[in-house]
């Protein structure tokens, strides 16, 4: 494990805290790998896809994107201990319940994102799955697991009635974060609705639609983010693989963190970039039904990119100098100078070759 390592990139020098006029540089604090095959209390602590810290009880809630097909769905409350060292430890598995107060059925939910509401339950983004008819949702939920309702979602993302309409299998709602006051909370498909445009290439971006909400559950505006065409290290004139903006990151109601997570099978390697994303001029496009039939109406979300992660791979544990499948991503605590922290978790995709990476930076003012 390393322990503050600071990072010199001028690239680094950017807002990171939610006070967007402070500038902030990132250092590595620590990183812990959990194998595959570790069970927390009969169940497979993998897919870990979201966390949300708890201030008050310095724990963080962990959502894992189980579809019900391993363990029932579920989340894991753990403390990260952020010292001289960082230290992981799961305390508690909670299981979700549906609508019935029974288990979620398998594939039925396929949850990706966590946030902590101001009324102190739950809120957990499920992807969905096209290929079974299962919309995106966002259900809320009491602390100790209990179904209370599901967020009415803009029709713009159900599964289409036809071919060419709605989310694509695996690329529904991802993201999901709420600002620092409370007030807003954000959300966003992983890449493009089938009517918006295709997904990403070696050649093209994908864009897709970060949805603001307020704190009681109604859509306020769409904004369009162009994800990145897939990134090409090697320079090469055909690539497979994926990108996909993973997690988000709300720093006040206009500004956030984006990440977005390539996986490019050829190289064997995960591409993981956090950006800056400025909403302020955007256009709201939400009476738009297709960006394909519109594009000419529309002003993205400026970006930014402040950090390309593939920086601290020479710097992580013996043995796991690589980035797994990083998608979660959340705020930590203060620490004893002020600064901020930054925690991101892997999902393992409950594969051997795989791990479970937990990655904690400090933001330098």
């Amino acid at each position: 494990m390393k322990v503050l390592l600071t990072l010199s990139l001028t690239t680094l020098v950017i807002c990171l805290t939610p006070n967007p006029a402070a500038a902030a540089t990132l250092q590595l604090l620590g990183d812990i790998n959990f194998e595959a095959g570790i069970i927390i209390d009969e169940t497979r602590f993998n897919g870990l896809s979201g966390i949300a810290y708890d201030e008050d009880q310095d724990l963080y809630y962990i959502i894992s994107d189980d579809r019900a097909e391993y363990d029932h769905a579920r989340l894991y409350l753990t403390e990260i201990d952020i010292g001289e060292t960082v230290q992981v430890s799961p305390r508690k598995v909670l299981f979700l319940k549906d609508q019935n107060n029974q288990p979620f059925a398998s594939h039925t939910v396929d949850f990706e994102g966590i946030i902590l509401l101001p009324n102190n339950n739950l809120l957990i983004s499920s992807e969905g799955a096209e290929s079974r008819g299962i919309n995106s949702s966002l259900f809320e939920f009491t602390r100790d697991g209990t179904f209370i309702r599901e967020w009415l979602l803009p029709s713009i993302f159900d599964v289409g009635t036809y071919e060419h309409h709605g989310i694509r299998n695996n690329l529904g709602l991802e993201s999901l974060t709420i600002t620092p006051d409370k007030e807003f909370i954000f959300t966003a498909n992983e890449q493009a609705l089938k009517q918006d445009g295709p997904v990403a290439t070696i050649i093209n971006g994908s864009p897709v639609r970060i949805v603001k909400f307020n704190r009681h559950g109604q859509a306020l505006a769409h904004y369009f983010y162009m994800v990145d065409s897939l990134p090409n290290p090697t320079g090469r004139k055909s690539l497979k693989g994926d990108n996909g903006l993973v997690e988000l990151i709300a720093l006040n109601e206009w500004q956030l963190l984006a990440l977005e997570r390539s996986y490019l099978p050829e190289l064997r390697r995960n591409v993981i970039r956090l950006y800056r994303v400025d909403l302020s001029t955007a256009r709201d496009v939400s009476s738009l039904d297709s960006l394909l039939r519109s594009a000419s109406e529309v002003n993205f979300a400026k970006k930014e990119l402040v950090f390309d992660f593939d920086s601290i791979v020479p710097l992580l544990s013996d043995n796991h100098r690589s980035l797994d499948n990083l998608e979660g991503v959340s705020f930590g605590p203060l620490l004893g100078d002020g600064s901020h922290t930054l925690v991101l978790v892997s999902d393992g995709n409950f594969n051997k070759k795989q791990r479970t990476q937990f990655l904690v930076l400090k933001i330098v003012p």
